[in-house]
C-alpha cells in the first residue's frame, strides 16, 4: 500500500489495519501560535475569511505533515450563527461567546438558512476558496442537527454518534483497503 494521508487513514478507519506508519490525524483544531506564524494566518481573520480559513487549515497538512484537515477552529462558528455576539478573538486568544440567544435549550430553534449566515458561510467558502470542495466529504453530526439539516446544507453525511460517523466515513470513501 502506497502511504498516501488517504490511505493511511482508511487503514485506520478499517478495523485498524495497518499502513508502514501511523496516520496523523485529529477530529479537532491543531492550530497553534507556530503554525498560525508559518502560514502567516491568525485570528480572527481565520475564522471570518474564506481564504484565511483555507490556507491555515491545508498549513496543518502542508506544514506539519497531519493527513487530515480541519478547517474550523471553534464552536463559536456555530454559535453567532444562532445569534450570539462573538469576540473572536486574536493571535492569543480564542473566540468567546459575549450573549446567549436563548434562556434554555428547550426553545433553540436551528435557523433554516444556517449556513448562509456569514460565520458558518466561511467554512464552505473555504473549501470552494481552494478548489477542494468536490476532493473532499463534509459530514456533520451530533445532537444540534439531524439528516435533513445534512442534505439541506449539502454535506456528504450525517452521523449520528462516533461510531456511526466512521461507518458514515467509510461508506463516503467507497474504499476497501
Amino acid at each position: 500500500m502506497k502511504s498516501t494521508s488517504h490511505n493511511l487513514i482508511m487503514s485506520a478507519l478499517y478495523n485498524g489495519r495497518k499502513g508502514d506508519m501511523p496516520p496523523a490525524g485529529n477530529p479537532t483544531s491543531i492550530v497553534c501560535h507556530s503554525l498560525m506564524d508559518s502560514a502567516g494566518v491568525s485570528f480572527p481573520e481565520a475564522h471570518l475569511d474564506a481564504n484565511a480559513v483555507a490556507h491555515l487549515a491545508l498549513a496543518g497538512h502542508e506544514i506539519l505533515g497531519f493527513d487530515t484537515v480541519m478547517p474550523e477552529y471553534s464552536v463559536h462558528q456555530e454559535s453567532a450563527a444562532l445569534g450570539c455576539d462573538v469576540d473572536w478573538g486574536d493571535q492569543d486568544t480564542m473566540p468567546d461567546g459575549k450573549t446567549f440567544p436563548y434562556d434554555d435549550f428547550s426553545d433553540l430553534q436551528i435557523p433554516e438558512n444556517i449556513l448562509e449566515r456569514p460565520s458558518m458561510r466561511v467554512v464552505l467558502d473555504a473549501l470552494e476558496a481552494k478548489g477542494l470542495r468536490n476532493k473532499v466529504k463534509v459530514m456533520v453530526g451530533g445532537a444540534p442537527v439531524n439528516e435533513k439539516f445534512a442534505k439541506d446544507i449539502g454535506a456528504d453525511g450525517y452521523g449520528s454518534y462516533p461510531g456511526e460517523a466512521v461507518g458514515l466515513a467509510k461508506k463516503l470513501m467507497g474504499h476497501r483497503i
